[in-house]
């Protein structure tokens, strides 16, 4: 049993790809994955035993990753509703694989992790980021490595920070995507975030389009129990 095991059957009572029609999806994993090099640096560092990714569509981020630490399981969050940028654009919208009216990003989501064997070290949640992280709370998860790229519309960059900083491991990293001028919003809510948790961050630094933050081990001005400290 591994740890995405525990938490599938905890929250769905068993595996949530029994009975799956991977069929009628074969295995698209179309996405982003650009600079894999700072996952690689990431994932190093943190030696995650669960990464919280926010923002996955087919997955295509979250296979490298696992790929990458092999020992490593993956809690995907995400609506796989699409954004609303897919929504109004007819171009982008063909990527969200309307079915009856709504998108089958989902299933094609959890046939590629099926198809690439990764059943036993996925946990997919299918609800809005911050409703996400309360669910993950109210099990007691943590993460050594946080991964958001979600939105970019500065306010729910701000929420999604917000909302999986307290489930950061001290001592870990939350990695951000877009962190780019054509997504403004994103680097507004980076800035704002960096300012109100300057205490609790113990480095935090811009690596080409993405943004870190490594957490305090222990918080400022923690008392050390020695005398004279």
């Amino acid at each position: 049993m591994t740890i995405a095991d525990d938490l599938n059957k905890a929250i769905y009572g068993g595996s949530p790809y029994e009975g799956l029609d991977i069929g009628s999806y074969p295995l698209d994993l179309q996405g982003w994955c650009d600079e894999p090099q700072i996952f690689d640096s990431v994932i190093a560092e943190a030696k995650p035993e669960l990464i919280i990714e926010v923002g996955s569509w087919k997955g295509t981020s979250s296979h490298y990753m696992l790929n990458k630490a092999p020992n490593a399981c993956m809690v995907c969050v995400d609506t796989w509703l699409g954004s609303s940028e897919h929504w109004v654009s007819p171009e982008f919208r063909e990527m969200l694989g309307f079915k009856n009216g709504r998108p089958t990003l989902y299933e094609q989501f959890m046939a590629n992790v099926v198809h690439a064997g990764l059943q036993h070290r996925v946990v997919p949640l299918p609800l809005p980021s911050r409703l996400a992280s309360i669910v993950l709370q109210k099990f007691g998860v943590q993460s050594s490595m946080i991964y958001i790229d979600g939105a970019h519309d500065e306010a729910l960059v701000s929420e999604d920070i917000e909302a999986y900083w307290p489930l950061v491991s001290p001592g870990g990293i939350m990695l951000g995507d877009d962190h780019v001028e054509a997504w403004s919003g994103v680097m507004r809510a980076v800035a704002r975030f960096r300012s109100k948790h300057r205490q609790e961050i113990e480095q935090t630094q811009d690596i080409r389009t993405r943004w870190r933050a490594t957490k305090v081990t222990k918080p400022k001005g923690f008392w050390s129990g020695v005398t004279g400290r």
